[in-house]
């Protein structure tokens, strides 16, 4: 069988429009962005191209490799905060000319599908706050940098949106506090927290009604057929592979990891699900290996999580077992890879 990470990432697409975020960034710093690109795997002649698409993984790689070339642990929150209205182009106008703030989040919902497959994105009302979530799963390594990208992006919007108003943000990350912690702060100002349970950029209730000072009507109306002209072009492969690997990751840190709960979750009979997984060359075994492995990576290099606790999060019973697996993956114990990575 092959390997499922290969035909999961290259179902797990994201635009190269995206991208291109820190692309700008790494001029500014004049860093050289095309080393970068080739380690990662992305094709120089992509970046010609906006309307191309690139896998998650090799994404995720660009940003990852990018702090470390510029030294900035902070690299993608300057990058997306970096990147100025109107250069999401027509994501930025769709969004940024609607009635209210309300509309313009639910447009953010609504067309994250023309720039990704593998992000899920929702607006939640949570304790009078509207939160925008980033789903960026785990299941495809590191991505402290490109979320911070993507979280500095909806930030910025954001304040835009409400320059008049100048709500406090209440921002959270999944990962653990980074050493540049002045540049988050400069970014998202002093509501910003670490090692919380979502990815979200959120602001008071009371401000989702106002109407934006960037409406216009007409533009709006043009905007939106080319917006759904975009999002019917755009037609994604191998989703259900995508779903069914995220639910694995879900169903281990649950401690409920068996063929049976994935396929029940997921509302399918065990049958269709093993046949969706031979449709893509793998297996149910190989791809909770190939999960546990991204989820490893993720936090060991993201989190401050004691060995304990990601053993238990990988769905094993012992750290001895951990281990044995991290040897498999990473060619040394799960802490020296930590150290390693950390250096």
């Amino acid at each position: 069988m092959k390997n499922t990470n290969r035909n999961l990432n290259q179902s797990a697409l994201v635009s190269m429009k995206v991208l291109l975020s820190a692309v700008v960034h790494m001029q500014s710093l004049s860093k050289d962005w095309k080393s970068i690109a080739e380690k990662a795997g992305i094709p120089l002649s992509n970046f010609a191209d906006p309307s191309l698409f690139v896998s998650l993984e090799s994404s995720l790689r660009f940003c990852e490799l990018a702090a470390t070339s510029v030294g900035d642990d902070s690299f993608g929150v300057a990058a997306g905060a970096a990147t100025k209205i109107g250069d999401g182009r027509i994501f930025d106008y769709f969004v940024l000319s609607a009635p209210t703030v309300r509309q313009a989040l639910n447009n953010w919902v609504r067309f994250q599908a023309t720039r990704t497959n593998a992000v899920d994105i929702g607006v939640q009302i949570e304790d009078g706050k509207a939160f925008l979530n980033w789903g960026i799963s785990d299941i495809f390594g590191p991505r402290t940098q490109f979320c911070g990208m993507l979280m500095a992006f909806s930030a910025t919007r954001i304040r835009h949106m409400l320059a008049q108003e100048d709500p406090a943000l209440i921002v959270e990350f999944t990962h653990s506090e980074p050493s540049n912690i002045d540049e988050y702060h400069r970014v998202f100002g002093p509501g910003v927290t670490f090692n919380r349970d979502h990815d979200r950029v959120g602001f008071d209730t009371k401000y989702l009604d106002i109407p934006l000072p960037t409406a216009e009507p007409t533009l709006f109306s043009i905007i939106e057929d080319a917006a759904l002209n975009e999002l019917r072009q755009r037609q994604w492969e191998n989703t259900d592979l995508i779903r069914i690997s995220k639910q694995v990751g879900n169903s281990l840190k649950q401690g409920d990891m068996t063929l049976d709960t994935v396929a029940r979750d997921l509302g399918m009979s065990k049958r269709t699900l093993q046949r969706t997984l031979e449709g893509s060359n793998t297996s149910f075994r190989q791809l909770v290996d190939d999960v546990r492995r991204e989820l490893a990576g993720r936090y060991l290099t993201e989190t401050d999580l004691p060995m304990s606790e990601i053993t238990f999060l990988l769905g094993y019973s012992e750290l001895s077992v951990f281990s044995r697996a991290a040897k498999g993956w990473f060619g040394m114990p799960p802490k020296a890879y930590r150290q390693e990575r950390m250096n």
